[in-house]
């Protein structure tokens, strides 16, 4: 008796405060007001990392980012995984599901690799794979996987693995510290969600030799409305898309991944990297960024409550 008093003394109190914490939440969401600033116009997903996108209507959102996005990663054979930065060939390695079930390949002079999208538990080879200083793990796809990148990249010892286990961004040394604990990542380089601005790029394009399309820049989201680099106002804000929240990381900072027509598969000069470093380098800037321009927002999302983004939704900005 004496034990079970105890018990309650101590229990009663924390679920107290439990309940008086997320009476506080849902107060402070109440409160929330936000002002629309565009709808969104392009939704995509990277099944992938670093093969081209998928254009979708709709897509599920999770805490380590959208339903199937960048789920696959390949390796070479001393397990450092492979980019556009190391092959621009990958940038001609198209996906799309079949059924439901199947993640199918297709690249130049290769026959289509059909693979599922499921893996049996019952065959796990998991792996830790570290992308930009944080590790995220993954189960082996299989052999078949393996030959067909060996052969298409002309690299012996490349594997393909399928994410079992997100990356946590708080454990990021460089930028660690702009996530919550709970904040996950797939295979991308930092963040879950990139977000741009049609605007944007067409501001690019105007001081451009030539202009570039959406593709060099990789977004999950495209909004359309939005005055160019407005989204440079979005920093500790909360965007809200549909019933969807995402909250603020940093600013993009760009790469020579930028330079590879996505087209073509071939890095083509310096551009636009050369003219977003002209024209992108705010003073202003977190001095982690260094040189890299800046280009998109990238975005987690807020809290636990997951939900679906469509074409057409209103992106709406916290005031």
């Amino acid at each position: 008796m004496a034990a079970f008093s105890k018990y309650l003394l101590i229990s009663v109190p924390v679920v107290a405060l439990a309940g008086i914490a997320a009476l506080w939440w849902q107060r402070k969401e109440r409160e929330r007001s936000y002002t629309e600033v565009g709808r969104v116009s392009s939704l995509i997903i990277y099944p992938v990392k670093s093969c081209k996108g998928i254009r979708v209507d709709n897509a599920k959102c999770f805490k380590e980012g959208m339903e199937y996005d960048r789920r696959w990663i390949l390796v070479d054979k001393n397990d450092t995984f492979i980019s556009q930065r190391v092959d621009p060939k990958l940038a001609l390695v198209v996906p799309h599901f079949e059924d439901g079930k199947y993640l199918c390949l297709d690249a130049p002079g290769m026959k289509t690799l059909k693979l599922d999208a499921e893996l049996s538990e019952d065959k796990q080879e998991l792996k830790r794979i570290l992308v930009y200083r944080v590790y995220g793990e993954g189960q082996y796809v299989g052999d078949e996987a393996a030959e067909w990148f060996s052969n298409y990249l002309k690299r012996p010892g490349c594997k393909l693995y399928k994410l079992s286990w997100p990356k946590l961004i708080c454990e990021d040394k460089k930028w660690g510290d702009v996530a919550l604990p709970g904040d996950k990542a797939s295979f991308g380089n930092f963040s879950p969600y990139m977000i741009t601005s049609e605007q944007s790029l067409v501001a690019l394009n105007g001081e451009l030799p030539s202009p570039v399309t959406m593709e060099r820049f990789r977004p999950n989201v495209v909004v359309g409305g939005l005055k160019a680099y407005d989204e440079d106002k979005w920093s500790k804000k909360i965007i809200k898309i549909g019933d969807v929240e995402f909250r603020f990381l940093k600013n993009c900072g760009r790469c020579s991944l930028t330079t590879i027509n996505p087209a073509t598969g071939e890095k083509e000069g310096d551009e636009p990297l050369a003219t977003l470093q002209r024209i992108r380098l705010p003073e202003d800037r977190d001095p982690r960024q260094g040189r890299a321009p800046l280009f998109g927002v990238q975005f987690a999302l807020d809290g636990d409550k997951m939900g679906v983004v469509k074409l057409g939704d209103r992106v709406m900005v916290s005031t």
